[in-house]
């Protein structure tokens, strides 16, 4: 698989574990609508960190955290279940662990 078709899926992936709405061609973001290969998760923190806070917020109700959580504690969740080692940009680097987490997730029955 090429670099833009693994954009692709990851950001498809992504966009699903938002529940964004789609169809076969276009994906729902906010308000806009979005191409498969226009969505931006992989090079943009404004569209990354929603993704980050609603996997925060699942790691604090699965893990019950005493208080709301902190980057600092969420990146090792994230990390750890990475199994790719990148050095690319710091949004990619975490664009990748990010797909990798929620694909673990997913298949562990969440």
């Amino acid at each position: 698989m090429g670099w833009f078709e693994k954009i692709d899926e990851g950001n498809l992936i992504i966009a699903k574990f938002m529940e964004c709405p789609m169809d076969e061609a276009v994906v729902i973001v906010g308000l806009r609508s979005y191409l498969y290969d226009q969505l931006k998760y992989h090079n943009s923190w404004d569209w990354l960190m929603p993704v980050i806070d609603k996997i925060g917020c699942i790691v604090y109700r699965n893990d019950n955290w005493q208080d709301d959580y902190s980057y600092w504690e969420l990146y090792p969740q994230i990390y750890y279940k990475s199994t790719r080692t990148t050095i690319m940009s710091t949004v990619v680097s975490t664009w990748d662990m990010v797909v990798q987490w929620i694909e673990w997730y997913n298949k562990n029955d969440h």
